[in-house]
C-alpha cells in the first residue's frame, strides 16, 4: 500500500466522524512526485468523495424529514383516532361504550374506522348494543327507593295501646300530642 493511500484512508475516517464540519483538502496535502496521472486520480477521488458526502448529507436531511412525519403519524395513532375517524363516529351517533369495539375491529381488519362503520359486522354489533340499552332502560334494573310512610296519629295510639312504642323522638312527641288531643275530645 502506498503511504499516500494511508493518508487518504485516514482523511475519510475523519470526515465520516464529522459530517457537518467543512473539510478542506488541498492538493498540496497529497502531492506526489509521480506525475500528473496521480494528481488526476487524486482529483477524481476527491471529487467522488465530495459527491459522496453531499449525497450522505441530503439523505440525512431526507431521513430527518421522514422521521418527523413518522413521529406525527405515531402521535395520531397514539390517540387512536384521526380527525376523519372522529367525524365518522360522530355522524354515526355511536355511544361512548361502543367506540373501543369499533376501533379494535378496524385495527384487526387494518381498515380506517370510517370504513369499519360501514361493515355489516359493526352495524350488527351497534344495533345489538343499542337494543340492550333500551331493554335495560325499560326494565329499570336499579333499586327503587320506597319512602317510609309517616304513621298517622291513630295508628300511633293503637300501637302504643298494644305496647309498641315508636323509636323516633318525633313519633313519641306526636304520640303524646295525640293522647292529649284524645283526652280533650272525650
Amino acid at each position: 500500500m502506498n503511504p499516500n493511500e494511508n493518508e487518504f484512508i485516514d482523511s475519510t475516517i475523519d470526515t465520516e466522524q464529522t459530517v457537518n464540519e467543512e473539510v478542506e483538502v488541498t492538493l498540496e496535502d497529497y502531492s506526489t512526485d509521480d506525475g500528473a496521472d496521480d494528481k488526476d486520480k487524486l482529483i477524481a477521488t476527491l471529487k467522488a468523495q465530495k459527491d459522496h458526502w453531499k449525497k450522505k448529507a441530503t439523505e440525512k436531511k431526507d431521513e430527518m424529514v421522514k422521521t418527523d412525519t413518522k413521529i406525527v403519524r405515531e402521535e395520531v395513532k397514539q390517540d387512536g383516532l384521526s380527525q376523519i375517524d372522529l367525524i365518522a363516529i360522530m355522524r354515526a351517533n355511536v355511544d361512548e361504550e361502543d367506540i373501543q369495539e369499533i376501533v379494535d375491529y378496524a385495527k384487526l381488519k387494518n381498515i380506517p374506522v370510517s370504513q369499519a362503520l360501514k361493515t355489516s359486522v359493526v352495524k350488527t354489533i351497534l344495533s345489538e348494543k343499542a337494543e340492550e340499552r333500551k331493554t335495560a332502560l325499560a326494565t329499570n334494573t336499579g333499586k327503587s327507593k320506597v319512602s317510609p310512610s309517616r304513621a298517622s296519629d291513630e295508628s300511633l295510639l293503637d300501637k302504643a295501646s298494644k305496647g309498641e312504642l315508636p323509636e323516633k323522638d318525633e313519633d313519641i312527641q306526636r304520640l303524646v300530642k295525640a293522647r292529649i288531643d284524645a283526652k280533650r275530645k272525650s
